[in-house]
């Protein structure tokens, strides 16, 4: 199979899995006890990491190639996906955000 629709198949399981959770994410935070802020807020944390983390990752990619940073960042989104499910409250769920 060519790269690109390799590429284009992970692009799109990757979004369809953000279109779920994305509908689950709020009252997923909401059954371990965090309250409507708190949630605000560990969505802050989800984006700052977001922000932190483009550059760097954009240098790695340059210095060791697209596909091992590809392989590298799926291997950490899966962990805290996994990490994820042990959040207890706030803390933790908020930790596990900059995963």
């Amino acid at each position: 199979m060519h790269p690109r629709k390799v590429y284009f198949a992970f692009v799109l399981l990757i979004e369809f899995g953000f279109a779920f959770v994305s509908r689950t994410y709020g009252p997923y935070l909401e059954t371990i006890g965090l309250t409507p802020a708190q949630v605000t807020l560990c969505n802050y944390a989800f984006f700052l990491a977001i922000l932190l983390c483009e550059i760097p990752t954009g240098f790695f990619a340059d210095r060791y190639g697209r596909v091992r940073s590809i392989q590298i960042g799926t291997t950490l989104m899966a962990s805290s996906g996994l990490l994820y499910m042990t959040a207890s409250g706030f803390r933790t769920a908020f930790a596990y955000e900059f995963l």
